[in-house]
């Protein structure tokens, strides 16, 4: 079970700052994940924020126009990938206590809603079980931890540290002058990104909480 370290971790954190049962945390973010699975299979349009945490929307690539090419009369572009919906997920004032909430859109509350019928909690229970999880991971940022930490068939969440770069002379390319580009200090970065969303996982953090060894 090492290789889920983190995730009991912040599971057993959420737990104790929602003083909710463990697996009612690990359901919540199960049924997270299958709310907004359901939606991505029905390629619904919408926009999920867990404040403080992260951002999921879903667009529709954009199709591609079919130009000729005037000197070759070839044709160029075409629709092989028209219409594809695209998930992205993205940090969401990570870096800071997040503001308060505005109203959630009808869609957000739709997933809500069906995450706290699927797990026979009330609305409040399951938000707070969400805002709990961006506290833990945004307590680990705040301390530039290293680690990664995955809700199955939703979203991986991963930092890195980036390396410092001294001070130098370098070409602004806007103005074309020489100019000096400042010392930027060593800084934490965090990126998430879907994980498995178009299809069932094959472990949950239910599964993964039920082997944890006693």
């Amino acid at each position: 079970m090492k290789e889920y370290e983190i995730e009991l971790q912040i599971l057993e954190e959420v737990a104790a700052c929602t003083k909710l049962d463990l697996n009612d945390v690990a359901a919540v973010l199960d049924g997270l994940a299958a709310a907004i699975r359901a939606q991505v299979k029905m390629d619904q349009i919408f926009t999920f924020t867990v404040p403080g945490l992260m951002e999921i929307e879903t667009y529709k690539r954009r199709v591609p126009q079919v130009s000729i090419n005037p000197s070759t009369k070839e044709t160029r572009g075409g629709p092989a990938r028209s219409g594809t919906l695209v998930v992205r997920i993205r940090p969401d004032s990570l870096e800071k206590k997040p503001k308060p909430t505005k109203k959630n859109s009808r869609m957000e509350l739709e997933i809500l809603e069906e995450v706290a019928g699927n797990t026979n909690l009330d609305l409040k229970k399951v938000a707070a079980v969400l805002l709990g999880l961006g506290t833990a991971i945004r307590t680990r940022t705040d301390k530039n931890l290293i680690f990664t930490f995955t809700v199955p068939g939703l979203m991986g969440l991963k930092t890195h540290m980036r390396s410092a770069t001294p001070a130098r002379e370098g070409i602004n390319p806007f103005t074309k002058e020489m100019v000096i580009f400042p010392a930027c200090p060593a800084t934490l970065i965090t990126k998430i990104r879907p994980n498995s969303i178009r299809r069932k996982p094959r472990k949950t953090l239910t599964k993964i909480l039920s082997e944890k060894p006693r």
